[in-house]
């Protein structure tokens, strides 16, 4: 687990060097990996460090959503969910020996912003899956055609859209049983993006102040420290655009810049 923290911290600062490049105007390569802070970089004479960190709104909403209902859990990252519901695809694509397909869900916003127990809410899952691989069991059965594609819309209480691709005799089976992260089943939301609230990302601002110091010790080359927040790709309900900065306020760091990878956007703070 550690390991793949570790792989996915790598791959968001990769992706916010990446818009931090265009933003700029400065070269790919011109930031170079660093420890404490993430990357440096030299702009017009002057040393620069940046540090990444990452917000995640679902799991702030989810865990505000626990608090207000008396409910003694912390805030979840909507990747949670999702993850347990290809799981069970998984497993109901081999109960019913169907693996030539790909699957594009729309779910159940409460899923994403309720706060709630992953096991039990699995067990509600489950059915609702169950039936739409019956679903489709059942309405490729009349395919005679050697190779046909078909395509097929389900819907439910918390699966709100599933939309399936059916590609009959693409031989996936083999690819499954070797990999099954391989079949397509990929998740789209359904309604306007919400601006974050300065308070969302002013606890990070502070986590992030806490170790200014150390990191300007550590590094006396340093001419100006910045800070990079970044919103993941998984966190497609919402948005840096319309995020307000209070009147006057200040921070420790000499820029803050927000980047969000879906849709692609950078700004100051």
């Amino acid at each position: 687990m550690e390991k793949l923290n570790k792989r996915l911290q790598e791959q968001e600062e990769s992706i916010a060097r990446h818009y931090l490049s265009c933003y700029l105007e400065i070269p790919y390569d011109n930031f170079k990996k660093s420890e404490s802070p993430d990357f440096t970089t030299n702009i017009n004479g002057n040393e620069i460090g940046i540090e990444v960190t990452t917000v995640h709104p679902s799991e702030i909403v989810t865990k505000a959503d626990a608090l207000n209902n008396n409910y003694n859990r912390k805030g979840q990252n909507k990747n949670i969910i999702e993850k347990a519901i290809k799981n069970i695809c998984y497993s109901y694509m081999t109960k019913y020996n169907i693996y030539d397909i790909s699957i594009r869900i729309r779910l159940n916003t409460d899923l994403y912003f309720k706060s709630y127990n992953i096991n039990k809410k699995k067990k509600e899952i489950e059915p609702e899956i169950d039936t739409i691989f019956q679903k489709i069991k059942n309405d490729t059965s009349s395919i005679v055609e050697q190779f046909a594609f078909r395509t097929f819309t389900y819907s439910n209480k918390y699966l709100e859209s599933v939309y399936i691709q059916y590609y009959h005799n693409a031989g996936w089976k083999e690819l499954f049983e070797k990999d099954r992260s391989r079949i397509n089943i990929y998740f789209t939301f359904q309604g306007f993006l919400a601006p974050m609230p300065f308070d969302f990302i002013k606890p990070l601002i502070t986590q992030k102040e806490e170790k200014l110091q150390t990191y300007k010790e550590k590094n006396p080359n340093i001419d100006e420290m910045w800070l990079c927040i970044f919103l993941p790709d998984e966190e497609f309900g919402f948005t840096i655009k319309g995020l307000e900065c209070p009147m006057g306020y200040k921070s420790n760091y000499k820029r803050i810049i927000l980047v969000q990878g879906t849709p692609p956007f950078v700004r100051d703070l």
